[in-house]
């Protein structure tokens, strides 16, 4: 098993360099073989992370280079702590069938060894290297043969399938990787082998931590196969996986998981025409019976019983024998069992619709009364349950024997719901034909949008034969149980609070475009869905895909004509960019080429004919600061704020202007290609236009006393003639540079975080606007959910803490730094290794004060100095486009040291150089995310144990007597049990015993352990007797010559 690790697979991109991000791509196999990069994995040393993905062309995995900056670009968030985890949106109605993942599982696949197949197995088609082609394909073969023996010694499972186009048109995507049957093969091996947290990278910027659901899903040889005879070989390979996991669970004695897994066997194995592969038949019922009995009533394994066995066994003999026995349809499983994926409270009936297809079966336990709509835990009905497994058969059935296809679980989801959200096409019209609802919303959200949201849009075509509206606009409500439980899930779930900011007010494009849905995207363009509706915030579905990953192919289709216009003249202009700079213009659908200036211009801008006119001053170069009139400032003052980040359009060309918080001016126009720079105080704006020179204002200007909201009605109603008309807010952090968000919220500066939550719990009920439809009350809503957008992230909060609003606007768009980690080394015994232990150390750092912002002269503020400078990005003109570069600049900020307390636990089994990390501990700087405090572990030497790995040595003294006729020993160990160590032969000098299990814990798994050794040393006297030597002699007479 070939591996790379994550520090070679990173240094594929030449380092990230832009000049040189074109000639990466991934390595095949036999290169980075023979350059030293791969190396044999070797059971039990690392951590080894499975990456399944879907070629995009036949040649090579990865031409566009998509897939491997998706992975890199994870690897390095994960590695620097700045990966934060979406949820699986059916998490939300599976309860807690999902298995967990912590931080340090992340640290652990950015530190540890990769496997991808393109670099871990020998490609045939590159046999022309100089290697002999028989010996290649059979180093292929075998590694094909051994997929499933890889997934198998992994320790995580990842799905990389970011979306993209295939060599041959058709789009790639998380959906087309779940159709490939390799791809399922080797995600239901991870399953079977111990469900191992599973990671899906849909993107540069979009990991999810899947709450597999998939699992009834999976037919691997049922999928598609370039090569037909795959099918069989993946037959063959679970077939090996079924027959080792059945041997496990019947030596360690466990019948409910044995049982389970020859229920499983069927589905997995069976083909497109519905029969299993001949040369692969699972064990026989009857065989199977011979080991337990099918007819003891009363034995149960969390409410299992012979009947639910027996169905999910498809046994239609031992069903019935049981039926008429009087075996109890309606008996219930207990607890839901995240081992093989199942709710509670599941009746027989239920149970045939997750593993069986046989309808005799359906027909008997209807027949003996079985109710077909009896509800499980949380309400969910066979139907239900039948339109998450996806079984077109099953549901046919169920609607034949009158299924309720109208019927809701606790939350209000109705079936067609379930069927549309997990994709299932196919079901769609079987459930229509039997009058289910397609107009019923669930928390006011309609069918297309639960489409647009998680679905393909196989459907789509077929929902609006129904007469549903392709543009009709959705909002969350509180009118029901599921929008209530919506409400309280989103105030402390981050991506369900991410999705309602999205998709509150939009249409179904909207809400697939907050999904990164290309699938569905695709669909409700081609059915001619309006492009242009925006969702309640005011971003359209082209604003909004540009966040979550849609590639440019999907976005094309997205942009208005204006906006394509621009795009084009953007990309084109970019050419001619040297290869090292970077543009500073932040969006390209807003660049038109040019847009004419002249002394006019500005008269119009305010309003010539309402006695508002300008005089020229004077200019300045382009590196010179510019000189305002006496008086005036380089600092907006704080009253005109709120015009920073603010965007006005010019004379409804779709041209747009943008006064951005630093000061300078974003227009497309000539004269600002030598850079321009704007101010304002006192209600007056100064605009300094390049060599055009400085414009001031003269005359009244109420217009500038305003306010945004009031800005735009006074411009429409009062200054018909103006054409710079306020257009929107871009950067709402220049707008509310002076707001405090702790105020916002009514709280201290040392607010905790469940002082934060507690509060904006209380004032979004408050203020929501489902309560209150008022104007203010929107806005105040607004505000509060900034603000504890923001306080409630623990990265954001402390970028706000330290750098205000600026510094985490900077990280959204990717422009954070992060201060140096500190290493240190602390010292250990080697009973806190063995034993564990917890103690608090203390760290000095660097603390940003926040207080010496409103009040340097408080008591907390003695001995604050200035922080060190800051580094900033700023723009610089070079030719006719804009370049950013770094400066430093001085800081506004007051630094002090203080003593920062660290709880170190050292875990049972942690070796010497092993660290213990404590993320966001290290100095803090402004606008800058502190780094780590990584303390590495240097045991102490110990008087008596000497540790190698896992085991303990020690050293033992005996005499010569001894030796010979036996000895006994009591050692004390670690943590004061006493281990007994004897020998009845003859023990050698220097001989080494070897007592099992009473060595170090191994550290992650601390109920097993490595072993002791005893190194015996034989004491011999220093002389003999006489008598010593006669009685020796005796006993061991000389050796012949």
């Amino acid at each position: 098993m070939w591996v790379i690790s994550v520090d070679n697979f990173l240094e594929l991109d030449a380092a990230g360099h832009a000049s040189v991000r074109v000639n990466m791509e991934l390595r095949p196999h036999q290169e980075l073989l023979a350059a030293g990069k791969l190396c044999e994995y070797e059971r039990g040393t690392g951590f080894v992370t499975f990456v399944s993905h879907q070629w995009s062309s036949s040649s090579h995995p990865d031409p566009s280079r998509i897939q491997l900056l998706s992975l890199q670009t994870a690897l390095r968030n994960m590695r620097s702590g700045r990966m934060q985890l979406s949820q699986d949106g059916v998490a939300f109605v599976r309860g807690n069938l999902k298995r967990r993942m912590c931080p340090d599982d992340l640290k652990a696949v950015a530190s540890g060894w990769l496997w991808i197949d393109y670099s871990s197995i020998p490609q045939v088609g590159l046999h022309s290297l100089g290697l002999d082609r028989s010996q290649l394909d059979g180093e292929f073969t075998n590694a094909v043969m051994s997929l499933h023996t890889y997934v198998a010694d992994s320790s995580f499972f990842v799905i990389l399938a970011p979306s993209q186009h295939h060599e041959k048109g058709h789009l790639m995507s998380y959906g087309s990787w779940k159709s490939r049957g390799w791809c399922q093969f080797e995600l239901a091996v991870n399953i079977l082998l111990g469900t191992k947290p599973v990671l899906l990278i849909s993107s540069e910027t979009a990991v999810k931590h899947l709450c597999f659901r998939m699992f009834y899903h999976l037919a691997p040889c049922c999928a598609e196969f370039t090569k037909e005879s795959d099918r069989h070989h993946i037959a063959a390979a679970m077939q090996q996986v079924v027959e080792i996991q059945a041997e496990e669970h019947r030596i360690s004695g466990r019948s409910h998981e044995s049982q389970m897994l020859e229920c499983l066997r069927s589905k997995l194995l069976r083909f497109p025409t519905g029969s299993s592969d001949p040369s692969c038949q699972a064990p026989g019922l009857r065989r199977v019976a011979r080991t337990r009995s099918f007819l003891n009533l009363t034995d149960s394994h969390n409410g299992w019983t012979d009947l639910p066995y027996a169905v999910a066994r498809s046994s239609e003999e031992i069903v019935a024998k049981l039926l008429a026995m009087r075996a109890d349809i309606h008996a219930q499983t207990r607890s839901p069992e995240v081992d093989f994926f199942l709710r509670g409270g599941l009746t027989p009936l239920h149970i045939w619709t997750c593993f069986s297809t046989s309808v005799p079966i359906a027909e008997l336990l209807i027949g003996a009364q079985a109710d077909v709509n009896f509800p499980a835990q949380r309400r969910w009905t066979p139907l239900m349950v039948a339109c998450e497994v996806g079984n077109e058969l099953v549901v046919r059935t169920l609607l034949r024997l009158r299924a309720d296809p109208n019927g809701q679980t606790r939350l209000s989801t109705r079936p067609l719901s379930v069927a549309v959200c997990y994709d299932f096409p196919s079901l769609v019209d079987p459930l229509l034909e039997a009058r289910a609802d397609p107009f019923y919303e669930w928390a006011g959200i309609g069918t297309l949008h639960q489409l647009g949201a998680a679905g393909s849009g196989g459907s789509l075509h077929r929902l609006l034969r129904e007469g549903l509206d392709l543009n009709s606009r959705a909002y969350f409500n509180l009118s029901s149980k599921a929008g209530v439980a919506h409400f309280l899930y989103r105030l402390w779930d981050r991506d369900i609070h991410r999705d309602y900011q999205l998709m509150q007010g939009g249409t179904p494009l909207v809400f697939a475009a907050a999904r990164g849905n290309c699938e569905a995207l695709q669909a409700l363009l081609e059915a001619q869905a309006n492009i242009h509706i925006p969702n309640a915030w005011g971003k359209t579905a082209y604003q909004i895909s540009a966040q979550t990953g849609v590639p440019d192919e999907v976005l094309r289709l997205l942009r208005s004509p204006a906006e394509a216009a621009a795009y084009d003249a953007y990309e084109a202009a970019s050419l001619l960019l040297p290869s090292k700079s970077t543009s500073s213009l932040r969006l390209k659908e807003r660049l038109p080429s040019s847009l004419p200036l002249s002394h006019g211009f500005f008269e119009e801008l305010f309003g010539g004919a309402q006695n508002m006119h300008f005089e020229m001053g004077g200019g300045g170069r382009r590196q010179q600061p510019v000189q305002w009139p006496q008086g005036v400032s380089d600092e907006v003052s704080k009253t005109m704020s709120w015009l920073k980040g603010t965007e006005w359009a010019w004379n409804n060309d779709g041209f747009t202007i943008k006064l951005t918080r630093d000061g300078d001016i974003e227009a497309p126009i000539q004269q600002c290609q030598r850079g321009c720079k704007w101010t304002a105080e006192k209600g007056k704006l100064y605009l300094s236009v390049g060599n055009a020179g400085i414009f001031e204002p003269r005359g009244p200007n109420a217009l500038l006393a305003a306010t945004p909201s009031e800005i735009r009605e006074s411009i429409l109603d009062k200054f018909r003639r103006l054409t710079l008309t306020f257009n929107r807010i871009f950067d709402h952090e220049a707008v509310d540079l002076d707001k405090d968000l702790y105020e916002v919220l009514g709280l201290a500066e040392d607010a905790d975080e469940a002082s934060i939550k507690k509060v904006y719990r209380k004032l979004s009920i408050q203020y929501h606007p489902d309560k209150n439809p008022d104007e203010a009350s929107k806005a105040k809503f607004a505000e509060i959910r900034d603000a504890y957008e923001v306080l409630n992230d623990p990265d954001k909060k402390i970028l706000y803490d330290t750098g205000g609003m600026a510094a985490v606007k900077d990280s959204e768009k990717g422009k954070v730094e992060s201060t140096s980690d500190v290493n240190s080394e602390i010292e250990v015994g080697l009973e806190d290794l063995y034993l564990g232990t917890e103690f608090r150390a203390t760290a000095t750092r660097t603390y940003v004060c926040r207080g010496c912002r409103k009040n340097p002269n408080s008591p907390n503020c003695k001995g604050c100095r200035k922080c060190k400078n800051q580094i900033k990005v700023v723009q610089v003109q070079m030719g006719p486009f804009l370049t950013q570069q770094q400066q430093e600049v001085p800081s506004k900020e007051k630094c002090k040291d203080i003593d920062a307390p660290l709880d170190v636990h050292i875990e049972k089994g942690m070796a010497s150089g092993d660290t213990v990390t404590f993320p966001r501990m290290a100095e803090e700087r402004p606008g800058m995310l502190p780094g780590s405090v990584i303390l590495k572990l240097k045991a102490k030497k110990h008087p008596r144990f000497e540790r190698r790995g896992s085991d303990l040595h020690t050293d033992l003294k005996i005499s010569l007597r001894e030796s010979l006729l036996g000895w006994s020993r009591t050692i004390q160990h670690l943590d004061g049990h006493e281990v007994e160590i004897k020998q009845t032969d003859v023990t050698k000098h220097l001989q080494v015993l070897k007592t099992r299990s009473e060595g170090m814990p191994h550290r992650d798994d601390p109920a097993s352990f490595g072993d002791l050794h005893v190194k015996v040393a034989v004491e011999f006297p220093k002389t003999l007797t006489p008598q010593q030597r006669e009685a020796i002699a005796q006993v061991f007479p000389g050796r012949e010559q």
